[in-house]
């Protein structure tokens, strides 16, 4: 049965409603729930270049709320003591 981490590293956002429900976890160790932020931080920064390559005015509305969700992740990676973006790139897994 694979554990609440290995699930959330193929769907963090299907696992956790918010980036602090990520560091409010207590089955989650200190690095898992960096790993996991980072991997949110990752797939937000995707969702920008995809939305900015083909910048239709509907899409202006979820381009602020990803926006949003970029600021507390990196709230909530400065609050464990990590950067949004680690040196290695962050590869998607999972």
């Amino acid at each position: 049965m694979a554990t609440r981490f290995e699930r959330a590293c193929a769907n963090v956002k299907a696992e956790f409603d918010s980036p602090a429900a990520v560091v409010s976890a207590t089955d989650l160790k200190r690095e898992e729930k960096i790993k996991l932020l980072q991997e949110w931080d990752y797939d937000l920064r995707l969702r920008m270049v995809a939305s900015e390559e083909n910048m239709p005015a509907a899409n202006m509305g979820a381009d602020v709320r990803v926006g949003d969700q970029l600021q507390e992740v990196s709230r909530c990676l400065t609050e464990l003591g990590a950067n949004p973006s680690p040196a290695d790139g962050a590869a998607k897994t999972g």
